[in-house]
């Protein structure tokens, strides 16, 4: 393969011509890796270059415009370069009057690499000559010439095929088709061509046995064997997933494909279009390929879209045309475009030596694209991170706290740390906010890191930090650029820093948080040398001595101090004002489980969704219970504590009615409070029974009131954003406490249905939930689920 100091002018003349004797000009234009793309004789007075030039973007239509300006006023040399080489003549099996008009297409880097001759023969007719570079390339051209023979004798009505005019085993020549223009939208004209080939060259096929399915799966073992550490670790993974996830005994409809159907290799005039480079066209394709192909890499190299764009335009579009609007049977043929289009160009990839740039932006769509079709089968949070780390892959970062794991069976309790820079924090951002998968991403920008919290769409968390500097307060702790360096990457692609450097970033971390440092990480001499400096075990003490001597560094004095202290504040008022927490009430009868919920739904809050979490009981309490200004408070809480609910004889309305407004007073008043302190502080309060057991069971507050007056008190009421009610039939209940009978068990949870049933017609938010507590962990999944949507 030639490199760039063998890419000049006359070695691409030589791979052309013969006899090189006579020295010509010639100009060129360069790509963007400088390396020559087209190449024609100076005298030309057409730019004929264009022909290989793609103009169906309002850019590409104006370069294409200013360079016939350009040649029309002679002044093509301002904006091109010139060479000099030796050429004489085209070979004699070209048919190429070389004494007229021609312009050189060099070809794509890579294996397939092809140069292409447009040229008029000695019939004064305009012809394109591909000339093969290298044993791929006269293979591909070899299949092209058969396939235009057969394609040939089928008289299509919607397409046009170029005229074989002659052929050898190093080159072919057609005729020229470039009729109409280049559309970059899936036109009718498009899809009524592809419709009829498929129609006329349809099977029903065997997929274990079909020449496509076997090449993939010998791609799939080159790329294992290789082991290109370029290629992203993740998405091989996932291949071996898609692999898993099909039966090789299945049957499916194929059709003749044209292997690489694009915007530019096929023009549109009227009805029909004009077909050509069909080098990779192949019999037993998966019905749909080419429209799969020609929208995604569309989307992907002209438009540079997202994959969720792209899967929008295949549903919109393909599903009906080609599969009659059933969304699993293209998603089935979508997957099968997805591992034979991938898998065969991992395997080109991995043999080029230099990649260009649309490579990347090839691979991390089709890695999403495998991660949407996927997502029935494997757990979104698993499939989101494995396409996080391969984003990351050839950007510079480091992997806190990981520990060797493979990035899928990361905890769903865990999130994720990574020392980036923060233009790569800011390019992950955008990837996930426009990731297929993820249904919200609220982001969190601070001095010194971007925080990424992720809902997915299967109401899986995931939450990211990327942090441009190791800062705790106003205090630099350690040189993120060290970390960085010396990470390495281990088995499964992720970029872990040195356990030195680690173990001595995350000593300090929880020193100075006056915590105990995880076991993995503890270090002896850490602890010796803080227990030295502080003269003391006491974390206190130890904090205060850790973070004197991180004071004494030069990034923490002076104005790195001053500018430090003041994105500390900054970040502080950003906290305190930025999130929001929420509030949720469980209600039930006892024995419904609703501590033992609380408790778990208290720890999840925690580790998932990273917010504190305080739990109140009842009400806001800023009044004590009415005992209490008689026996005291605590006595007063003891009493109540060992008394059975629903024990109270008050059957005055009078002193029901003062005992309903001391509370309700607490509630209208406190409400304010609890908000003001624990909400807007992004605290997630719970509470252990709510206002609706006025309505539903006032007994058990010993008021004897009308539900209707109770009823009405919750118009003043601030609503909380989610309301479980947990029930059971009064046989399970009882099994598990005999505080009620089974008759008042069946009554009160028909009032609470009923109740939670009218105040969600009136929700607009579906924030009254009941939930019939039989499963546990069916329990709090729903909870989580409910919780994580309403996190977002």
């Amino acid at each position: 393969m030639m490199n760039k100091k063998q890419d000049s002018v006359q070695t691409w003349i030589d791979a052309i011509s013969t006899d090189h004797t006579e020295k010509k000009t010639f100009y060129y234009l360069c790509n963007e890796d400088r390396t020559i793309r087209w190449v024609w004789p100076s005298e030309n007075k057409k730019p004929l270059f264009l022909r290989f030039y793609t103009t169906a973007s309002m850019k590409s239509k104006m370069f294409a415009v200013c360079v016939r300006i350009l040649f029309l006023v002679r002044l093509q040399h301002l904006f091109v370069k010139k060479a000099t080489a030796n050429f004489d003549f085209f070979p004699v099996e070209y048919n190429i009057d070389s004494t007229q008009e021609w312009a050189l297409f060099t070809g794509t880097k890579g294996p397939n690499r092809k140069l292409i001759l447009t040229a008029s023969n000695f019939s004064d007719k305009t012809t394109f000559t591909k000339i093969a570079y290298g044993v791929k390339t006269r293979q591909m051209l070899k299949n092209e010439t058969r396939t235009i023979e057969k394609l040939t004798d089928f008289n299509f009505s919607y397409s046009i095929l170029p005229q074989l005019l002659s052929s050898t085993k190093n080159h072919i020549q057609i005729s020229d088709v470039s009729t109409g223009e280049r559309s970059l939208r899936l036109e009718t004209s498009h899809i009524n061509a592809l419709i009829e080939i498929a129609h006329k060259t349809k099977n029903n096929t065997v997929l274990g046995t079909t020449k496509m399915y076997l090449e993939a799966m010998e791609s799939y073992k080159n790329l294992n064997m290789k082991n290109d550490q370029r290629l992203p670790k993740a998405l091989k993974r996932k291949l071996q997933w898609l692999i898993n996830s099909f039966d090789e005994h299945l049957k499916i409809e194929t059709t003749i494909a044209h292997g690489d159907f694009t915007p530019w290799n096929c023009y549109v005039s009227n009805d029909q279009i004009s077909l050509y480079d069909l080098e990779m066209a192949q019999d037993k394709m998966p019905l749909g390929y080419d429209a799969f192909h020609f929208v995604i890499q569309n989307g992907i190299l002209v438009n540079q879209d997202s994959w969720k764009t792209i899967v929008k335009e295949i549903m919109a579009v393909i599903c009906p045309a080609f599969f009659e609007g059933d969304k699993e049977k293209t998603l089935k043929y979508l997957k099968l475009y997805l591992l034979i289009n991938t898998a065969y160009y991992l395997n080109i990839y991995s043999n080029q030596d230099e990649w260009h740039v649309q490579v990347n932006w090839l691979l991390q769509t089709w890695n999403e694209g495998i991660s949407f079709v996927l997502q029935e089968t494997i757990e979104s949070r698993k499939l989101v991170l494995m396409d996080t780390f391969d984003f990351m892959q050839n950007r510079k970062y480091a992997a806190l706290k990981f520990k060797g794991y493979i990035p899928e069976q990361i905890s769903y309790l865990s999130d994720v740390d990574l020392c980036t820079t923060k233009k790569d924090a800011k390019a992950l951002t955008k990837f996930l906010k426009n990731h297929s998968l993820v249904h919200e991403a609220r982001i969190k920008n601070l001095s010194f890191m971007k925080n990424i919290e992720l809902v997915l769409k299967n109401s899986e968390l995931l939450s990211i930090d990327c942090i441009w500097q190791l800062r705790r307060k106003n205090i630099i702790i350690q040189d993120i650029d060290q970390v960085i360096k010396s990470a390495c990457s281990n088995v499964f692609g992720v970029k872990q820093p040195s356990s030195l450097i680690e173990a001595n970033y995350v000593n300090y971390f929880y020193a100075l948080n006056k915590a105990q440092t995880p076991i993995q990480y503890r270090s002896k001499s850490f602890e010796l040398e803080m227990e030295k400096l502080a003269k003391s075990t006491n974390p206190v003490a130890i904090q205060k001595s850790l973070q004197g001597m991180l004071k004494k560094k030069k990034v923490n004095k002076g104005l790195s101090l001053i500018k430090n202290s003041i994105y500390y504040v900054s970040d502080t008022i950003k906290n305190v004002l930025g999130q929001h927490g929420f509030i949720i009430t469980f209600s039930g009868v006892d024995g419904a489980g609703k501590s033992t919920l609380i408790e778990i739904t208290k720890q999840r809050i925690d580790k998932q969704l990273r917010k504190s979490v305080v739990v109140l009981r009842h009400r806001p309490s800023l009044l004590p219970i009415l005992s209490a200004w008689t026996m005291g408070k605590d006595a007063a809480e003891q009493k109540a504590a060992s008394t059975l609910p629903r024990q109270g004889e008050n059957k005055s309305r009078i002193s029901s009615f003062l005992r309903f407004g001391y509370y309700y007073i607490d509630y209208v008043v406190g409400q304010f409070y609890i908000y003001i302190k624990y909400v807007l502080r992004g605290k997630v309060v719970l509470y252990d029974r709510y206002y609706f057991d006025f309505i539903s069971d006032s007994r058990r507050s010993n008021i004897n009131l009308p539900s209707w007056i109770t009823t009405m008190g919750y118009n003043l009421i601030m609503k909380p954003h989610l309301n479980i009610f947990l029930y059971a039939d009064a046989e399970t209940i009882l099994a598990r406490k005999q505080e009620l009978n089974a008759e008042t068990i069946t009554t009160l949870t028909n009032k609470y249905l009923m109740l939670f049933k009218k105040l969600n017609k009136k929700s607009k938010t579906d924030a009254y939930i009941p939930i019939n507590n039989v499963n546990l962990d069916t329990t709090i999944n729903t909870i989580m689920d409910k919780l994580k949507k309403k996190a977002a």
